[in-house]
């Protein structure tokens, strides 16, 4: 008995670490050391699930591209979850649009314009999928943290109107620097907030 109020009691202070920690990363574009046994715990608390990934979903989880990672991402959580949480973006979406009158930026294929998707969920997405990646031990710190950056910083600069300061940088298997989708800087917290809601 006195084991499992212990063991509840460090889940909910690491999630309280986390919330922490999640915080900063919107408030101050800044990601701080997490040791990453902490943050697959609360995850796991959250339904994901680490145990037993093959080779084939690490593969995948150790790619950038949305399309790339879809496969491992889905063998964490599971396809209900990952479907649930984009669902969630395009409500965000949509809110934040009508809150502050900001259009948030397109995914725009400049060499095939007519084959671009003109969507504005990808760096949304990929912050559940940068967080699993890193959770999964398939990112190291160095990683998320210049990629997580990368996309506040870049969804800040965009929301005070300054879309040439948004920053290009290099990926897993990128050859170059890319422009990384970006995410507004409230979004961090209310992606958090769904995410921790699913915890067991």
């Amino acid at each position: 008995m006195n084991e499992t109020i212990r063991l509840t009691e460090t889940i909910e202070q690491e999630r309280e670490m986390i919330s922490d920690w999640v915080g900063k990363i919107g408030e101050h574009q800044r990601v701080d050391e997490m040791p990453i046994n902490i943050l697959r715990d609360v995850l796991t608390s959250c339904g994901a699930d680490f145990e037993n990934l093959d080779d084939e979903a690490k593969k995948s989880l150790s790619e950038y591209s949305e399309k790339d990672r879809g496969f491992g991402v889905r063998k964490v959580w599971g396809d209900e979850f990952v479907n649930d949480y984009k669902r969630k973006v395009g409500d965000f979406i949509k809110e934040y649009e009508l809150e502050t009158g900001i259009e948030l930026p397109e995914l725009v294929n400049k060499k095939n314009p007519d084959e671009s998707t003109k969507r504005k969920n990808s760096g949304m997405i990929q912050f559940l999928f940068d967080l699993t990646s890193f959770a999964s031990g398939e990112y190291n710190f160095e990683t998320y943290k210049l990629i997580t950056e990368t996309r506040v910083k870049n969804g800040k600069a965009w929301a005070e109107g300054r879309k040439e300061d948004r920053i290009r940088a290099n990926t897993p298997n990128s050859d170059k620097p890319l422009l990384i989708s970006s995410i507004p800087t409230e979004f961090p917290n209310k992606a958090w907030v769904w995410i921790s809601s699913k915890g067991k």
